[in-house]
């Protein structure tokens, strides 16, 4: 009895880990990754925010919020993720886009350009709706040597601007590392 109570709780105890345990290297706690996104990329995380390991990438969330992991995603965020893509970043963003207005209603994007020290940086702005939740979302793509870096900002309409400030500085402390 004692053995199926303890395989028992193992098995909880295993399932709750949000990040899949292969992919964490024996000596550092993180993912590989995370590994990988602060060996290409800075970033200054606000002592207020949480950090966590979500979807291949490193997610912030204000302490004020707590984080709304639920079918429609995770909201109330700054999110920060680093892919390889032979895509320029107006066809890499075109096809993100199609994939969210399928999983989306009122889907409306602007997008313009800015100069950063990062180089060329595409700002996306979005609304969304998804059930009933209301959403925007600010999002800066940069690409350099093969990968795709975006750093996004998304929130609930009703906590966008509370934490958009904020969520900004730290998008703006975003660097990439460009001596690899």
């Amino acid at each position: 009895m004692k053995k199926i109570i303890a395989l028992t709780l193992l098995c909880v105890f295993c399932s709750c880990s949000t990040v899949n345990r292969s992919e964490v290297s024996g000596k550092d706690k993180r993912p590989e990754f995370a590994i990988k996104i602060n060996k290409l990329s800075k970033f200054k995380k606000l002592d207020n925010w949480n950090k966590e390991y979500w979807h291949q990438g490193i997610l912030f969330s204000a302490d004020g919020l707590k984080l709304a992991n639920n079918n429609d995603g995770v909201s109330n965020r700054v999110f920060i993720y680093v892919t390889e893509s032979e895509l320029s970043i107006y066809d890499y963003i075109k096809k993100e886009n199609e994939n969210w207005t399928q999983n989306y209603n009122d889907y409306k994007v602007d997008v313009e350009l800015k100069e950063t020290r990062n180089g060329t940086c595409y700002v996306e702005s979005v609304r969304s709706r998804r059930v009933n939740s209301y959403y925007k979302e600010l999002n800066n793509y940069y690409k350099y040597k093969g990968n795709i870096y975006v750093v996004s900002y998304r929130a609930e309409i009703k906590h966008y601007d509370l934490y958009l400030d904020e969520a900004k500085s730290m998008m703006n402390s975003f660097e990439i590392i460009k001596n690899q």
